[in-house]
């Protein structure tokens, strides 16, 4: 049977793959259904269809960022075959900042005020991302209660990683440093960043209890 006529399918995958890009790079207010339609040749009720609102589709497309963060993080973990909680702590520095740097769009959404408390609570939950927070937390209460790392929290931790990626996430202004600092190296910035994190949670630093 001829196709013609027919508008081509897409995934949801390809769909929500797209909405966050847009949501992230014009905006929510900016950011068109019709356009995303007509940007893959659909009907102009097709992502409505299948999302709902354009509300909804913004909780979607994060949800969808998450659960694919969560993902990675949790292959670049296992792939690391830590063996002690401190080399686990690493691992997971490690596999968050390198698939933070594959997701630009996803802190920039999670931030978006059309996103409610509830919103992020509920994402996170229903993608993983809260359990793995949860572990974190346990982690680094048994590195603390042995003395391994220096007391922190998880959001003390969250936001170093998170800024750790800022350099890979913001080129232009990163570009403004090669004068001194010779041309970015991505790969070496992210290991550095790791061992600096690292070194900032070792016992006896400032702020240590």
């Amino acid at each position: 049977m001829s196709s013609r006529g027919r508008p081509p399918l897409r995934s949801n995958e390809t769909i929500l793959d797209a909405a966050l890009a847009s949501f992230a790079s014009i905006g929510y207010a900016a950011t068109s259904v019709r356009a995303l339609n007509a940007q893959f040749g659909l009907s102009h009720e097709t992502i409505t269809q299948r999302f709902g609102s354009k509300a909804e589709l913004l909780r979607a497309a994060v949800g969808h960022g998450v659960r694919q963060f969560v993902a990675e993080l949790d292959a670049e973990v296992a792939a690391a075959m830590p063996t002690t909680d401190l080399e686990m702590l690493r691992a997971i520095v490690h596999g968050f900042v390198t698939a933070a740097s594959h997701h630009p769009n996803l802190g920039q959404l999670l931030h978006r005020s059309e996103l409610s408390d509830s919103d992020r609570m509920h994402l996170a939950t229903e993608a993983g991302l809260s359990g793995r927070i949860v572990e974190l937390s346990a982690l680094l209460g048994r590195l603390r209660d042995v003395a391994d790392i220096r007391k922190t929290t998880v959001r003390e931790l969250w936001f170093l990683m998170e800024s750790a990626v800022a350099p890979i996430h913001h080129g232009g202004l990163a570009a403004m440093f090669d004068p001194v600092d010779g041309p970015f190296d991505p790969v070496g910035h992210l290991e550095r960043s790791v061992n600096t994190i690292m070194s900032a949670l070792a016992p006896g630093r400032s702020g240590s209890a």
